[in-house]
């Protein structure tokens, strides 16, 4: 499978990549198909996520996608993300 440039790049060098201590809210999933493991951590103030961030464990499409998904969320509603 032939991945996009941009895929490449946040799975080479992804963003947002770490254990947020003071989250305010915390999920993690997983697919037993796959194996892939999924933590993401927000922070929430007046219902804005100020700050996100994640842990995966898995493929390169995994950690890219998360790595997406923090640059999309960061600044966004909850309803809006």
């Amino acid at each position: 499978m032939d991945y996009s440039e941009k895929v490449m790049d946040h799975f080479a060098n992804p963003r947002n990549c770490r254990k947020m201590e003071d989250a305010n809210g915390v999920g993690t999933v997983g697919n037993p198909t796959c194996g892939d493991l999924m933590t993401i951590y927000i922070k929430v103030e007046d219902d804005v996520i100020q700050d996100i961030s994640f842990q995966t464990f898995g493929c390169g499409a995994a950690i890219a996608t998360s790595s997406m998904i923090t640059e999309i969320a960061v600044g966004k509603t909850l309803e809006e993300a």
